[in-house]
């Protein structure tokens, strides 16, 4: 589950994600719903495999996103000034 951080945004990668998620979706259903089974090969017409893929890749860009955005985070609080690492000495 994504959890967001009070004040922060998501990400425009996985907003992209999402939005290639509900499109591929969408293509599923429909082609799901056609009853043209002529060109099936294991059971599934080329334009549902299309769909299937569009969602697999909705979901990698989600993933990324997240990654980027998790690494973008922890580096930038390991730069932020005031914010300094234990150098051991006490």
């Amino acid at each position: 589950m994504l959890a967001l951080e009070r004040g922060r945004t998501v990400p425009g990668v996985v907003r992209l994600g999402l939005a290639v998620i509900v499109f591929g979706i969408v293509a599923d259903l429909v082609t799901h719903l056609s009853f043209a089974d002529a060109d099936a090969v294991g059971g599934h017409t080329p334009a549902q495999l299309s769909a299937h893929a569009i969602v697999f890749a909705g979901m990698v860009l989600v993933i990324a996103g997240v990654i980027a955005d998790g690494i973008r985070q922890s580096a930038a609080r390991r730069v932020r000034p005031g914010n300094h690492p234990p150098t051991g000495d006490t």
